[in-house]
């Protein structure tokens, strides 16, 4: 059952007109480079009462010319009330997906909206895979395939229609690269929105399409295709650095350490070898060069209150028709909800995880939330700060 509730926007934008499905994605013919650039930093004058997130979404980037992706973790139905008077438009963007414990980041000319854990490795999985297929390219004889390298850099605009199929959005992918993609089996059955992706190199369109299933790939040898694989546990770069002339090197990585959280850095002879993630090493880089300017533009933005929404504050909108309860959980946990239980323990004690159930929820509270899951289901639920453990109910 498809469900679009419209809520009632106002100010400089206008009014948004539901989105017909079926149709392509609007060609709003987004802007790349410096000039996305300067659009998410110039101000978004409007305001929006009760309106579904991704209508929200799909207004600003039709008037604003820019491109927006919204992470399948994140609820598009969820309905807000914001005011984006006084900010910029990627202060407005950060703040709207702030309740979902999601964070907003650039690949390409794309802003990408995704839980803060996707979003903050985001940028390093692309990077990861860019310096991989130059690995593959310079160890390969030919210009043939030396000149791949190219083709796949280039920043090129993908478009898709409603209700594709993640899988067909690989196939574009493939075809507009000229690659071959194994382990598309691994990519599950989903409808998708129409979106676009702006002026995005073959690494970043496909991070950015498997990141939502906690994928990512490998370079064939010759770069010839792909390998899709699930993303490993720990996502980081390794570099090297000259320590600056001012710090001994220990004081150095005492230094770096503090002012980057979650740095790894050791002293490797007379350099310090660092492991982090991309923006974290555009830090480091920051210390080593004070007052230069960065060339990103696209680190992951964190909700201003700096940290995930605490679960007692959340609320939650959840629409859902004949769904396995086990399927509704599962969502809830790739949305970053620590949820626990065993499987085949509740299973024992006659607790059906594949039992269909319905929910017509609208701001429910997390208590209403469970409990409106696992009532049906003979369980019950404890919220423990921010995990939630279910168990069956005792006899």
């Amino acid at each position: 059952m498809l469900h679009v509730a419209m809520g009632v926007l106002c100010g400089v934008l206008g009014q948004a007109a539901p989105p017909v499905l079926g149709t392509p994605a609007p060609p709003v013919d987004p802007l790349t480079g410096g000039k996305f650039t300067a659009a998410l930093d110039a101000p978004l004058s409007g305001s929006w009462v009760n309106a579904e997130l991704r209508t929200l979404l799909t207004r600003i980037a039709e008037t604003r010319r820019t491109a927006l992706f919204l992470d399948r973790r994140l609820d598009p139905n969820r309905v807000l009330t914001f005011d984006s008077t006084g900010k910029t438009l990627r202060e407005s963007l950060v703040e709207i997906v702030e309740p979902a414990d999601a964070a907003v980041t650039q690949l390409g000319s794309t802003g990408v909206l995704a839980p803060i854990p996707a979003a903050g490795r985001l940028r390093t999985l692309a990077q990861l895979r860019v310096e991989e297929l130059s690995a593959v390219v310079a160890g390969a004889k030919g210009t043939v395939v030396k000149r791949r390298l190219f083709s796949l850099a280039e920043g090129r605009t993908l478009r898709w229609n409603d209700l594709d199929e993640p899988k067909s959005v690989l196939e574009l992918i493939a075809t507009r690269w000229k690659l071959t993609i194994d382990g598309l089996d691994r990519v599950p059955h989903d409808l998708w929105a129409g979106s676009v992706l702006a002026d995005v190199n073959a690494s970043e369109a496909l991070t950015i399409v498997l990141s939502g299933f906690d994928l990512t790939f490998e370079w064939l040898p010759d770069a010839s295709g792909v390998r899709i694989v699930p993303v490993p546990e720990a996502v980081t770069l390794e570099r090297r650095y000259a320590p600056p002339r001012t710090l001994p090197l220990t004081e150095a990585i005492q230094k770096w350490t503090s002012e980057i959280p979650g740095l790894d850095a050791e002293a490797d002879g007379k350099e310090i070898r660092v492991r982090g993630t991309l923006e974290q090493h555009e830090a480091v880089a920051a210390l080593l060069k004070p007052g230069a300017k960065s060339t990103s533009g696209s680190k992951p933005t964190k909700p201003a209150k700096g940290g995930p929404v605490p679960l007692a504050r959340r609320t939650f909108t959840l629409k859902t028709r004949d769904a396995p309860a086990s399927a509704i959980l599962d969502k809830l946990k790739q949305s970053g909800l620590d949820i626990r239980y065993d499987a085949k323990q509740l299973q024992k004690d006659g607790v059906d995880l594949s039992k269909t159930i319905a929910l017509d929820l609208s701001s429910a509270t997390p208590r209403e939330l469970f409990d409106a899951i696992c009532k049906p289901i003979g369980a019950r639920f404890v919220i423990d700060g921010e995990i939630v453990r279910i168990s069956a109910k005792p006899k």
